[in-house]
């Protein structure tokens, strides 16, 4: 039976991996490893693309390690590294994200849309009560309607009583037949 090979270092650490070799990009012929790497740590940018995300990392949880594993170059590096990381996966920059504005058109279009949407959802007779609440069309100034004084509260029951007693008098109103409208005219023959 062949058991994986972290089980049989239980109490002393497992053997480092080999180092990996440098990319190709790196690799220059007569010209010192550390040289190179000084260089470039000096121009070198802490954090990659501006949003903190690689291409080759997974977006969204896709099933990647939580923890990535990062070269270890010293207990300082290695802890800034891990600072830097863990900040880049928990901000979102947005300055790196491109703002949209709406154009007038759409914005336009979208209230269209919105008032047809409203409209099949409220029903009939609330439309026409909220119609009834407007001005009368024939208004000209509806602003100096609406900032006049209000009618005062006895002449509104000076008019509602006046209503009511023409109403009444309307009602009492009666027609006695007492001779037709019509009448026949004999005419004589000659």
């Amino acid at each position: 039976m062949h058991l994986p090979p972290q089980l049989f270092y239980w109490g002393a650490e497992p053997p480092q991996a080999p180092p990996v070799p440098p990319p190709l990009d790196t690799v220059v012929i007569g010209v010192a490893n550390e040289e190179l790497e000084q260089e470039e740590s000096e121009h070198q940018r802490l954090l990659g693309p501006a949003n903190g995300r690689t291409p080759d990392k997974p977006m969204y949880g896709d099933g990647g390690d939580r923890h990535p594993k990062l070269p270890k170059k010293g207990d300082e590096q290695s802890v800034l590294d891990e600072i830097l990381h863990n900040t880049a996966n928990n901000i979102i920059d947005v300055a790196a994200l491109e703002s949209r504005r709406m154009e007038q058109q759409e914005y336009l279009d979208r209230a269209r849309q919105y008032g047809s949407r409203v409209n099949n959802l409220v029903p009939s007779t609330s439309r026409l009560q909220s119609h009834m609440l407007q001005l009368h069309n024939g208004t000209s100034m509806p602003y100096s309607v609406l900032a006049a004084e209000p009618i005062p509260l006895h002449d509104i029951n000076l008019i509602t009583h006046t209503a009511e007693k023409m109403w009444n008098a309307c009602e009492g109103i009666r027609v006695n037949h007492k001779e037709d409208l019509v009448v026949n005219f004999e005419i004589p023959d000659n």
